[in-house]
């Protein structure tokens, strides 16, 4: 698999990280196929896995879509197909663990899957 997205899995909870910190995490064809494989195991592991965490390297959660790529089909005169509803398989156990005033804080590693304070 590719390290545009890492895995982790602690207690129960899946942590997949956006590895591409030098583009703030943009989203592009190649991290939504990188993505895939890992939430289609996930989806999978639904016995083992109850929590799936998404954040992003480098201290940025995602600044979206990677606008080099659409403005490339842009001038290509080309419909941009991105496969965001590759999430969707994994929705109803997914938190975007976002840096900011009210982020989410999780410790995966002493309490149980799902346990969610708010700093």
């Amino acid at each position: 698999m590719s390290d545009l997205v890492l895995r982790e899995n602690h207690h129960g909870a899946a942590i997949l990280t956006l590895n591409r910190p030098d583009k703030m995490n943009a989203l592009n064809k190649d991290v939504f196929e990188a993505l895939e494989p890992h939430v289609d195991s996930i989806a999978r592991e639904t016995r083992k896995i109850g929590l799936v965490v998404l954040r992003g390297a480098g201290g940025n959660f995602s600044s979206g879509y990677d606008m080099v790529e659409v403005l490339e089909h842009v001038k290509a005169h080309a419909k941009p197909h991105y496969h965001s509803e590759v999430i969707e398989k994994i929705a109803n156990r997914l938190i975007r663990e976002v840096d900011g005033v009210n982020r989410v804080a999780l410790d995966v590693t002493s309490k149980p899957p799902g346990t969610i304070e708010w700093e």
